[in-house]
């Protein structure tokens, strides 16, 4: 019973074996990001259910999302269970390798000293 303006289109069809997921990455983190990482997903439709990833593509420009510079990384899905839809939104989380606490926690005041002093 939606009325539909000129142009809009009624239903859009999507091939399941072909799907994949698009993170966004902030660009300061960015820089942690290679093609191969793997990672998890987590739908917010079923956020107990992981899915794992592996990262494809990393889109080489930045984008504005929600006031806030990043990148899109495409990450092909290592299981694709029979729930998962086209335009699902969830979280991602990308394997780093392993860090000092220290390094973690101060991370975002090195960066920030970096551009301020242009280190």
């Amino acid at each position: 019973g939606e009325r539909l303006e000129m142009g809009e289109p009624l239903l859009e069809l999507a091939h399941l074996a072909e799907l994949r997921a698009e993170l966004a990455v902030d660009e300061g983190r960015i820089a942690d990001v290679t093609v191969g990482q793997r990672g998890e997903l987590a739908s917010a439709t079923y956020p107990g259910r992981r899915l794992p990833f592996e990262v494809e593509w990393i889109h080489p420009v930045a984008e504005v999302k929600d006031n806030r510079n990043v990148y899109r990384v495409r990450v092909r899905l290592l299981e694709r269970p029979d729930w998962l839809r086209p335009g699902m939104e969830g979280v991602g989380k990308i394997e780093v390798e392993q860090r000092g606490l220290v390094r973690i926690w101060s991370q975002d005041l090195i960066d920030w000293l970096r551009m301020k002093l242009w280190l």
